[in-house]
């Protein structure tokens, strides 16, 4: 998070009254955009702790990886995402059904949000960074489409999505991953067979 600081301070930032707020674009890239960028940013320099709300999650290998690495250091990664019956989009709820065993298998605690759909794009680093905006954590969002997102200092807004995240808790059940196997069996097979277009996702 000191690195997403120093670049906030970098860009000679104005204060949102207690906040420092940095706007990022990216658009549309086959290769790296910085929608990508700044996320896998996010999880590499993460020390304490990543909480990701996302409606689509459909990691590339890199990102996986980076993931699992920062939980290999400590870093206390929660993920919540939409229960995958509730999901507006069928393709990437069944490429999610591919990625999330993995996560999973390395302690990664994933929460699926039972109520409804839910389609917060936040990413809270260390407790005292986010990105909020359009970014999602699919390879479509981070590659194919133009995005937008705010990186928000420590503050006010911060505190407020951290208590969001905690609060969406009570309404969603932590997924397990052996349960989570049996459950999408057969999904899962249909999941794998689109594994090698989930860059397109």
């Amino acid at each position: 998070s000191n690195y997403l600081i120093a670049e906030l301070r970098d860009h000679h930032t104005q204060p949102a009254s207690d906040e420092r707020v940095m706007p990022i674009s990216s658009t549309a890239s086959d290769f790296w955009s910085a929608a990508a960028t700044v996320i896998r940013t996010a999880t590499t320099v993460s020390t304490s702790s990543l909480r990701i709300c996302t409606p689509y999650l459909v990691t590339d290998r890199v990102l996986e990886h980076s993931l699992i690495a920062a939980k290999k250091r400590g870093v206390d990664i929660t993920i919540t995402v939409p229960d995958p019956p509730n999901s507006d989009s069928k393709l990437a709820a069944l490429a999610a059904i591919n990625c999330l065993p993995r996560l999973l298998q390395h302690g990664i605690t994933v929460f699926a949000y039972e109520p409804t759909l839910i389609h917060r794009k936040c990413l809270v680093i260390n407790d005292e960074v986010a990105i909020i905006g359009s970014v999602n954590f699919n390879q479509r969002s981070q590659r194919k489409d133009d995005e937008f997102c705010l990186l928000i200092d420590k503050g006010a807004t911060v505190e407020k999505l951290i208590g969001d995240f905690e609060q969406d808790r009570n309404y969603a059940r932590q997924l397990d991953p052996s349960e989570f196997q049996r459950r999408h069996f057969f999904l899962g097979k249909a999941a794998r067979l689109i594994d090698p277009f989930r860059q397109h996702i």
